[in-house]
């Protein structure tokens, strides 16, 4: 899977396995990130290290839907909450009711999927952390426009603005994409090729950026 990874102590490899998890998610390559995150959960696990266990469960959440198995996905959403709530507020908490509202709001599941955004948003602004904040604000705001709340497409400006601000390009992305497949939804073509292409815009720049051209 990793070469090397015998050369590292068991939090390093756990590390590692993390960071390759979520490389290979980015690239596409989901049976990879699987294998990854089975093993840096199993790690986590042997570490007793609970904050770890939680988020790879997490990741591990999001690609079973990827790949197909939203049952799958279903229970390491709730298996990642249990395990990272007992710990209080944290970044790490946050994603979790975040991924949670993500799962209701994919499976037009309207009302859970603004109950975990809701707690993702205020979990994610009482630690300060940018990224969950993004992801919630994404989720609310795709969530509410699903079922004809106009004020979610302020939301998911919202969220685009505060990922480009902070750079974080991936869940730019996200928003940009959102935005686009909404505005889709409601007819209004003009406006989803200009998020469209807007996006993929930024998107040839960043990368363009990322492999030094």
């Amino acid at each position: 899977l990793v070469p090397h990874l015998d050369r590292f102590t068991a939090a390093e490899r756990a590390d590692l396995l993390g960071e390759y998890t979520v490389e290979c998610y980015l690239t596409n390559d989901q049976p990879a990130a699987l294998e990854a995150a089975e093993r840096a959960l199993e790690l986590r696990r042997s570490l007793r290290d609970a904050e770890g266990e939680g988020e790879m469960l997490r990741w591990l959440s999001r690609l079973h839907w990827w790949l197909a198995d939203p049952a799958k996905a279903a229970d390491a959403a709730g298996a990642a909450r249990e395990v990272l709530e007992p710990l209080g507020p944290s970044a790490g908490l946050a994603m979790a009711y975040s991924n949670l509202a993500q799962l209701h709001m994919l499976a037009q599941e309207q009302e859970p999927a603004v109950t975990w955004a809701t707690k993702a948003i205020a979990t994610a602004r009482k630690v300060g952390d940018m990224p969950a904040l993004a992801h919630a604000l994404n989720n609310l705001g795709s969530a509410r426009l699903r079922v004809g709340d106009l004020e979610g497409r302020a939301l998911l400006e919202e969220s685009l603005a505060l990922a480009r601000r902070e750079g974080l390009d991936e869940h730019a992305a996200r928003a940009f994409s959102n935005l686009s497949w909404t505005s889709l939804d409601y007819r209004e073509y003009e406006r989803a090729a200009s998020y469209l292409e807007t996006g993929l815009a930024l998107t040839i720049y960043r990368l363009g950026v990322l492999l030094g051209r």
